[in-house]
């Protein structure tokens, strides 16, 4: 039998209900929309839910189409939550892992180092990564 694909719409005072419905769906075998797992971890960022986000973040990113979205969101939950240095941790554990996150990702961390006031000394690193030179990594942030 095919797996089928759902997209769940919730709001923002449903997240537990929409959590409820997707373990529901992942157990019975179905495709969850990678796009409502990212949006679920967002939200409980937004709520400052960290433990929630990172669990869900687990229980769902062994899927490689959903992965840069997944860690995106998890960077991003990090950030709202003020933890840069988690953020930043998570984005170099990933690229360890030869993970290839995109600007997105670097631009979540980089925000998040400088809007915490924290030493960007991680920019550092995530500028060679992406092989910016002294200019273009001043534009950047």
């Amino acid at each position: 039998m095919p797996l089928k694909k759902f997209d769940i719409n919730f709001h923002a005072g449903d997240a537990f209900k929409a959590e409820t419905h997707i373990n529901q769906l992942a157990k019975l075998g179905c495709r969850v929309d990678d796009a409502t797992v990212a949006s679920l971890i967002s939200l409980y960022g937004k709520k400052r839910k960290l433990t929630k986000a990172l669990e869900i973040f687990t229980a769902f990113a062994d899927s490689p189409s959903a992965k840069k979205l997944l860690c995106n969101s998890m960077l991003d939950a990090y950030a709202k939550c003020g933890k840069p240095q988690e953020a930043y941790a998570l984005y170099k554990q990933l690229t360890e892992e030869g993970h290839d996150l995109d600007a997105v990702a670097i631009s979540i961390v980089v925000n998040a180092l400088t809007n915490s006031g924290t030493n960007l000394e991680g920019f550092v690193s995530l500028a060679k990564d992406y092989r910016l030179s002294d200019d273009r990594a001043t534009e950047f942030i």
